[in-house]
């Protein structure tokens, strides 16, 4: 059975930016996909083949929608509702649920394998298909929402409420309210609006008790497991707040709290990397 076209595109656009989105994302975004298929309905309808004469003799008007120089076409038959499932044809393929999802993240994520090289390698390659999987998808986690190493933007980084990315189209939220696109920093410290806050440098406590649950959140980590027959997993560490004179104003020193004319003090990072659980 035929595929809807549509369908398939977003399939393929889903796949080609899986990279961007997070694994809850992903697997949203697929489930989503399925429930689309299913509702979809395919049918083959046979049409009749009608002779067409040489001369026709005139004829009364006819009410559509099924009159034509022809004469009137036999009413088509009704379309039945067979629900279509693009991933059906594909499961049925393996040894079971748990074989098909292994086999679906390591496509995903690593390379294609097609249904038959997966089912031919041996338990200990799938395995270890498995390990770099989740692996791999821990450290695109990291390499795409872990905040940049506070020296590259010292100014953002001491005053960015949650995550931010030097990526010109990325935007942040500054402690004294302000929000918009990393590129416009040197702008932003420099407005009447940034210089006017700078005079007291208070912030809500609403607003930093938000930063310091992400920091906790960070320092947590996230886990991913690997797939069945594996048991255990990964727990890597994500830096979406970092730490500054609200949140540890026990690190920062009186004369570290201000611009010194040279630029903002950042705190040294630890980077924990991923471990094993």
């Amino acid at each position: 059975m035929t595929v809807n076209p549509n369908l398939a595109t977003l399939m393929r656009v889903i796949e080609e930016n899986q990279d961007k989105m997070t694994e809850g994302e992903y697997l949203e975004a697929m489930n989503a996909l399925c429930a689309l298929h299913r509702v979809a309905t395919s049918a083959v309808v046979a049409v009749p083949v009608v002779a067409v004469p040489v001369v026709a003799a005139p004829r009364a008007p006819l009410s559509p929608p099924y009159s034509s120089i022809w004469g009137d076409l036999p009413p088509l038959p009704a379309l039945p509702a067979v629900p279509v499932n693009l991933f059906s044809g594909v499961r049925s393929l393996f040894r079971g649920q748990d074989d098909y999802e292994l086999w679906s993240r390591v496509t995903r994520v690593l390379r294609h394998i097609s249904p038959n090289s997966w089912l031919s390698m041996s338990q200990q390659q799938q395995d270890e298909l498995n390990r770099e999987s989740t692996y791999k998808i821990a450290e695109n986690q990291k390499r795409i929402f872990r905040n940049p190493p506070p020296s590259s933007c010292p100014f953002v980084a001491r005053h960015a409420v949650g995550d931010w990315r030097t990526n010109e189209i990325e935007t942040w939220t500054c402690v004294c309210g302000y929000s918009g696109k990393i590129k416009h920093w040197q702008k932003h410290e420099r407005s009447a609006r940034h210089q006017e806050w700078a005079q007291h440098r208070i912030v809500p406590e609403k607003v930093v008790s938000t930063m310091k649950k992400q920091i906790q959140k960070d320092e947590q980590g996230t886990v991913i497991e690997r797939m069945r027959p594996l048991s255990g997993g990964l727990r890597y560490y994500l830096i979406r707040q970092e730490r500054n004179e609200w949140t540890h104003s026990e690190l920062f020193h009186e004369n570290t709290r201000r611009n010194d004319g040279q630029g903002w003090f950042v705190l040294q990072r630890h980077v924990r990397e991923i471990n094993e659980i």
